[in-house]
């Protein structure tokens, strides 16, 4: 097999030349690339799931159903791994546990030139945000509905 792109035996969809094996790119280090990236957390969906959790478990509690109880248990759980990250530059959604993993063209790009997002807010950073936000909350409704009794 010819592997030389100049040949009439090379197929480009199916040979790869011996420059290009040679010449790839190298590895994006994961370390490097979260400067580069422009993520913005979703955590709805395991917010609403938490939720449905919860109510669950109240459900399960007042029914005293155990099986209910530990299902409840395991949907709050799975809620954490609902987290969602949504790529600025190429529009992909995917987990919040694979947005470190995630180097799409445009942050190869950045990364390549040494240049830094213009975005602010690293991933790791909106979600601790989120994270005070929710536990603030929860603690201000506990607070008022503790004050109502």
């Amino acid at each position: 097999m010819d592997n030389d792109p100049r040949s009439p035996l090379f197929d480009p969809q199916l040979d790869t030349s011996h420059e290009l094996s040679t010449s790839r790119l190298r590895a994006v280090p994961i370390e490097a690339i979260g400067w580069h990236q422009r993520l913005v957390v979703n955590p709805l969906v395991a917010i609403l799931c938490s939720l449905a959790g919860v109510a669950l478990i109240q459900h399960a509690l007042r029914t005293r159903n155990v099986v209910l109880f530990c299902t409840a248990v395991g949907v709050l759980f799975l809620s954490l791994l609902l987290i969602q990250f949504h790529c600025r530059d190429c529009g992909a959604t995917g987990w919040y546990l694979h947005a470190g993993d995630h180097a799409c063209a445009a942050i190869v790009a950045r990364w390549r030139q040494n240049l830094s997002a213009r975005s602010g807010l690293r991933a790791r950073t909106q979600l601790l945000i989120w994270t005070y936000v929710m536990v603030f909350s929860l603690l201000g409704y506990v607070v008022f509905t503790l004050s109502r009794m």
